[in-house]
């Protein structure tokens, strides 16, 4: 079982991450339409997900939970933003350490094109 650990990113963004892995290589894990990360944990019929597929593989993984999302903790409604999430995942992705490789879905792909953008190394 690969190595668990949970951490927030800085307020007023927080993002709850959960960190499956050692150190190596980075992949960060970002879901789609407001869900949770969990979906990258495991699947609706227990198999690992694709977070807990590359930890296996040797890769760092951290699955996030959007700001005011599940884990992350309460944001009001009307603070939530793309720009306040893209923002909050901005300072998580600099407060990181090495390269990245990052997961979207759906919802969360034109989050990951901004920040590709933003963030272009």
């Amino acid at each position: 079982m690969p190595k668990v650990s949970a951490f927030f990113s800085p307020r007023p963004h927080s993002i709850y991450v959960e960190a499956l892995g050692d150190k190596g290589d980075t992949c960060l894990f970002i879901p789609g339409g407001y869900h949770t990360g969990m979906p990258y944990l495991v699947t609706p019929d227990g198999r690992p997900g694709w977070g807990a597929l590359a930890a296996e593989q040797g890769f760092q993984s951290l699955i996030t939970d959007m700001p005011g999302t599940g884990r992350s903790g309460y944001v009001p409604f009307d603070q939530i933003s793309s720009e306040f999430i893209v923002e909050g995942y901005r300072r998580l992705i600099e407060s990181l350490d090495g390269d990245i490789t990052l997961f979207v879905h759906s919802l969360s792909g034109m989050i990951g094109f901004k920040l590709v953008e933003l963030l272009p190394h």
